[in-house]
């Protein structure tokens, strides 16, 4: 457990210190040094963040600073055992896919180093994005330098077994539990798998859809979410009604898509108004009340253009 103690911005030769999230708790996991290919790494951090949504915990918005990813990184030859006598630390990197390049640049420094048979300062690095490399920010000679120590208003907490049992049989499912159960017991692909477990909000949908008594199966939701994205705003009752429907043809006449955008843009003048006034988001939210009108059928290539041509052509 931590506090953010602020930002640290490094340019034209000052130092600009950002306190607006000094103060806000942070929890840091540390891994054993388990892993030997950028491969498993990759798929290590990236589960991780899948978890930390499923248990409702945080969004992990890389982009927002939710979630941010360091890398030890030390080089020995093969063969050799036990860890080397050095570690560098890769700081506060925003993205799997800086990560992997960090540790790639890292790896080639830290050989070049040792094959001209020196040893690489243990230190703290940071990635610059832009030049591709790593740069040094910090010595650390020891663990001195980390400057860790107790925080006197929290003393130390100790779980009882019962206490740790309980709050596991209360969690929310998790990525890799959902994935075996979508696949052994509702007979989804790995892609259809794929795209609800990164999704939430998909997942709420599917899963309480499926709750509904119905004659339909998970895998025909499944299906229609997954190859559909239009069918994503209806509602679980919707989505069944789609479903089971025969005539399942899109509704693409355009005398009958303008009636029922007419009645749209009528309930919701707002919105409307805010797609003449350059908002384009606004129209996303009226594709959405079509679709509910029609329970998913309308063919969003015809009503998209047919909602820019009647609120256009009206005096909002």
């Amino acid at each position: 457990m931590e506090e953010d103690t602020g930002r640290l911005t490094h340019t034209g030769g000052k130092s600009l210190v950002d306190l607006n999230r000094s103060g806000m708790p942070l929890m840091e996991l540390v891994t054993e040094p388990d892993f030997r290919t950028l491969e498993d790494l990759d798929e290590f951090t990236r589960e991780l963040r899948l978890v930390l949504r499923h248990l409702d915990i945080s969004d992990a918005d890389m982009e927002k600073g939710q979630l941010r990813l360091e890398a030890n990184v030390s080089v020995r030859k093969i063969g050799e055992q036990g860890l080397p006598g050095y570690k560098v630390e890769l700081k506060n990197i925003n993205s799997f896919k800086f990560m992997l390049r960090a540790i790639e640049f890292e790896f080639d420094r830290q050989v070049e180093i040792l094959e001209q048979g020196n040893i690489p300062e243990q230190e703290t690095r940071g990635w610059n994005e832009k030049k591709n490399e790593t740069f040094s920010q910090r010595s650390k000679e020891g663990a001195e330098d980390y400057r860790y120590f107790p925080e006197p208003d929290i003393p130390p907490i100790v779980f009882e077994e019962s206490v740790i049992l309980e709050l596991k049989n209360n969690l929310n499912s998790m990525p890799q539990a959902r994935r075996d159960k979508y696949i052994n017991d509702y007979g989804l692909s790995s892609h259809e798998v794929k795209v609800l477990i990164d999704d939430l909000s998909l997942i709420d949908l599917f899963e309480k859809t499926i709750t509904l008594k119905s004659e339909v199966k998970p895998k025909d939701i499944a299906k229609l979410l997954v190859n559909t994205p239009e069918a994503r705003i209806l509602s679980p009752i919707e989505l069944t009604h789609k479903i089971l429907s025969k005539d399942s043809d899109k509704v693409s006449d355009e005398g009958e898509l303008e009636a029922i955008i007419s009645e749209v843009i009528k309930n919701n003048p707002q919105a409307a108004e805010d797609f003449k006034n350059g908002k384009e988001n606004s129209i996303q939210f009226l594709v959405g009340q079509v679709m509910r009108a029609t329970k998913g059928k309308a063919d969003a290539g015809v009503v998209i253009p047919l909602i820019q041509k009647l609120i256009n052509s009206q005096n909002l």
